[in-house]
């Protein structure tokens, strides 16, 4: 399961990534994460956004690299990816993947939205 929703309060795309996952769910999650970020640039300027995937399982090769094409669509450089998860191999499995200054992984919800708040 992938969901996502814009909280304008906070300025930030929020996601949840549960389970095992196929590639159609991140070609649909795709799709969603377009929209979205076109609304962030457009009431905010800029991307932020925080996946929380404590409650995903480690995900097939496949899986993965379908997610590596998503950081494409948040490419500016004021733009931020946070990803929290919940263990130690996920995380090793997401710094695989997304590997640049503005892309970090996390353990908690709350340092995620922290870091994609701060300057």
């Amino acid at each position: 399961m992938l969901t996502l929703e814009y909280d304008a309060e906070l300025k930030i795309i929020k996601g949840v990534s549960a389970g095992f996952l196929t590639v159609e769910d991140v070609e649909d999650y795709a799709q969603k994460l377009a929209r979205l970020t076109c609304q962030a640039r457009e009431s905010d300027g800029v991307v932020r956004l925080c996946l929380d995937s404590r409650e995903s399982l480690i995900q097939s090769q496949e899986v993965m690299a379908a997610f590596a094409c998503l950081p494409s669509m948040i490419s500016s450089p004021s733009d931020r990816v946070a990803v929290v998860v919940s263990s130690s191999l996920a995380k090793l499995q997401m710094k695989r993947n997304f590997n640049s200054q503005h892309e970090r992984t996390f353990t908690s919800v709350e340092t995620a939205v922290a870091w994609l708040r701060s300057d």
